[in-house]
C-alpha cells in the first residue's frame, strides 16, 4: 500500500503528514541551452499539474560519465498527487519532449531531464519503471537536493534516510556548487 506519509523517520516532514495524496520526489537536471531557465520552466509546469510543491537548491555537476558536455544543473522537486505513477513518469517524459530532448545516447547532453526518484512508499520494477530510482543514492547531485526537501526521507527498499546516504558518501552542502537556495527555482526574476 502507498502511504501518504511513505516510510518516513518520525518526525520527518514526510511522515504522516497531512497532504491528501502521495509525496513524490522527481529529479531536474539539464545543461543545454539556459539550464536554470529549463529548469525553471519545469518546475512552473509541475506546479499547474500538481499544485503547490517544494524545490531543492540548484546544483552544479559534472557530466556524470566525465565526457565533454556542459557542467549540469540538478535540483529535486517533492510534490504532493494521488496520479498513479505511471501518469507521473509521462507528463515527466512530456517536459522533456518540450524542452527538446533527444534520446541519442545514455549520459548524453540534454536540456531537460525528468527522473521519478521516489513514489510514496512504492518499490517496484517494470519494464518501463523502477522505483525507487535504482541510482539515486549513488549521485550527489540527487542526494544533496533531496537532503534540502527532506532529510529524513527513507528509501523504502534500502531502509536508509537520505541524508545518511550523503553522510556515508561523505556528501556534504560543499560537495557540490549550490547555484541557488531552496524554494527559489522558479520564482526568480526574469523567469517569468
Amino acid at each position: 500500500m502507498i502511504g501518504t506519509g511513505g516510510p518516513a523517520a518520525p518526525g520527518s516532514e514526510a511522515a504522516g503528514g497531512g497532504d491528501a495524496g502521495v509525496p513524490v520526489f522527481l529529479g531536474l537536471g539539464a545543461n543545454l541551452g539556459d539550464p536554470l531557465a529549463q529548469l525553471a520552466r519545469a518546475v512552473r509546469a509541475l506546479t499547474v499539474r500538481f499544485g503547490d510543491l517544494r524545490t531543492s537548491g540548484v546544483y552544479r555537476s559534472r557530466p556524470e560519465d566525465g565526457s565533454r558536455q556542459p557542467d549540469y544543473l540538478n535540483a529535486a522537486v517533492r510534490l504532493t498527487t494521488l496520479e498513479p505513477p505511471d501518469d507521473v513518469l509521462a507528463f515527466g517524459a512530456r517536459l522533456e519532449d518540450e524542452a527538446g530532448r533527444v534520446r541519442a545516447r545514455v549520459h548524453g547532453a540534454r536540456p531537460l531531464d525528468v527522473d521519478l526518484l521516489f513514489y510514496g512508499d512504492l518499490v517496484c520494477a517494470t519494464p518501463r519503471l523502477t522505483l525507487p530510482h535504482p541510482r539515486w543514492a549513488r549521485r550527489p547531485f540527487v542526494v544533496l537536493p533531496l537532503v534540502d526537501l527532506d532529510p529524513l526521507w527513507v528509501d523504502p527498499s534500502s531502509g536508509r534516510s537520505v541524508a545518511s546516504v550523503a553522510v556515508e558518501r561523505g556528501w556534504t552542502d560543499g560537495s557540490l556548487t549550490r547555484v541557488l537556495p531552496p524554494g527559489r527555482l522558479g520564482a526568480q526574476d526574469g523567469d517569468s
